[in-house]
């Protein structure tokens, strides 16, 4: 029986001794002044755990002879300038389940234990402390809390947060303890950092922000070979210092006609310009730069048979359905008029409004009419004492007239008249002689002025002629003597 108890102890021994070190995970928590290391187990070993500024060691100490008696030893210790003010752990015990604890520094808060319960150690205040068990078996700490605080010496460097630019990466703040020699993520002590360059490059690293492009811009430009349109885009956080802080590309353009030019209004081309960078979209500028062709007319001018109208035409040889028609009355001029026997001729004038159109002239002939159709003879009243008149006829067709002699129109000269003038003559220095024969003058001259040359039809006045100078003659001489006498 006892040396099988022998042999469980030694196997429950050598398994306690392979076990080695387990699994240990630390965290860092500023907690006033103080800050913790926390484990979960710590067994045999003679370095159980070491990461700045802690470090644990487990010393094994073994008895002689058949029977072996253990004493496990914990020591926790910091680097210089720091204090450890409380240890927590949860105390477990190899081979019996109740152990007897002392300390080197601070005061417990128990000397014994049983396996499972929480042994606190406060008012340390040293660079180590080490706990011992005093009964035989393997001391074991479960998941322990080691608080510890810097010296005065020691401070706590912080490195300001690098921020990122366009191009460059940034860099989270961080904390350096010269105390412990360690690199936090910040100023707790919470996440400590166990390689400063592998962090820098991976948890630490802030990526560059890229630049930030506003909407792009477009700009045309006209050179010798044709349209160029050029892409920009600045970003609006860094300055020109920056590389790619502005992109720009400027590619040539190409033309499709649109609309042809006509006379009046010029052609259009589409110009499209694509570019390579995917950040700018493709472009396109009409272009009104095709000249219009202008109107070339052919004129042509078209009178009415009469002359009296003429009607101008203007038609476009590149478009025929540009067309212009302007009719106007001409003025005509007669240059010869027309008789009923000769033509005559008349020019005709069209002028026009639209300077597009010259003044035009066009001769038209007057056809003759043929014979003259007369009317009657009409008496122009022209006849005097003893000498024929003259009468005229008028054409019915042209207007032409044709005057001649009017025979026998005549006025019958008295023989009265032509003696008594003699008489006034012959008696002008006797006045009374002379005044008898101007009554008796103007008298007969009344007389035959009125029924002779006005109410006498000319024929009876001729065949009356000879009787009345006959009678004339008696009448004469009997004045004669009448006068003699006297």
């Amino acid at each position: 029986m006892k040396k099988t108890r022998k042999k469980l102890m030694a196997v429950l021994l050598t398994a306690v001794m392979v076990i080695g070190i387990l699994s240990v995970n630390m965290v860092c928590v500023f907690a006033g002044s103080e800050y913790s290391v926390e484990m979960d187990t710590c067994t045999n070993g003679v370095k159980a755990y070491e990461s700045a500024p802690i470090t644990i060691t487990c010393d094994q100490v073994a008895g002689n002879g058949m029977r072996l008696y253990y004493s496990e030893k914990i020591t926790i210790s910091v680097t210089s300038g720091n204090i450890i003010s409380k240890v927590e752990a949860i105390v477990g015990f190899m081979g019996w389940g109740t152990s007897e604890l002392s300390v080197t520094s601070g005061t417990p808060d128990k000397t014994t234990a049983n396996t499972g319960e929480v042994f606190t150690i406060t008012d340390i205040n040293a660079e180590s402390v080490t706990l011992s068990n005093s009964q035989p078996g393997m001391l074991q700490l479960k998941h322990f809390k080691v608080y510890y605080s810097h010296t005065d010496s020691a401070t706590l460097q912080k490195t300001e947060k690098i921020e990122p630019t366009c191009v460059e990466n940034g860099c989270k703040e961080y904390y350096y303890c010269n105390g412990c020699d360690t690199y936090f993520e910040d100023m707790n002590y919470r996440n400590k950092i166990d390689d400063i360059d592998t962090w820098k490059e991976n948890a630490g690293l802030i990526s560059s922000n890229g630049h930030t492009y506003g909407e792009p811009t477009y700009s045309w430009e006209f050179k010798e070979d044709g349209w160029y349109c050029t892409a920009s885009k600045v970003c609006s956080v860094c300055d020109e210092s920056v590389e790619n802080h502005e992109i720009t590309e400027t590619v040539k353009s190409t033309g499709e006609i649109q609309h042809n030019p006509t006379c009046e209004k010029n052609g259009m081309t589409l110009y499209t310009a694509e570019f390579t960078v995917s950040k700018f979209e493709a472009q396109c500028q009409e272009v009104y730069d095709l000249e219009k062709l202008n109107h070339k007319y052919q004129v042509s001018y078209e009178f009415t048979a009469d002359g009296k109208s003429c009607t101008a035409t203007a038609i476009c040889d590149n478009d025929n359905s540009h067309k212009i028609t302007e009719t106007v009355d001409t003025v005509g001029d007669t240059v010869k008029k027309a008789t009923c026997i000769e033509n005559g001729l008349t020019v005709y004038t069209a002028t026009f409004e639209n300077e597009l159109f010259a003044k035009q002239t066009k001769e038209i002939v007057d056809t003759a009419a043929g014979e003259h159709s007369y009317s009657e003879f009409v008496s122009n009243g022209d006849a005097a004492e003893g000498v024929d008149g003259t009468k005229t006829a008028k054409c019915e067709k042209c207007g032409e007239t044709i005057t001649v002699t009017d025979e026998g129109s005549a006025l019958y000269v008295c023989p009265v008249h032509e003696w008594l003038e003699e008489m006034e003559v012959k008696y002008a220095d006797q006045p009374v002689l002379l005044k008898i024969c101007q009554v008796i003058h103007t008298i007969v001259h009344a007389i035959c002025d009125f029924y002779v040359n006005t109410l006498l039809p000319i024929p009876f006045v001729a065949k009356c002629a000879t009787a009345i100078s006959t009678a004339t003659a008696t009448v004469k001489e009997s004045f004669e003597n009448m006068f003699a006498e006297k």
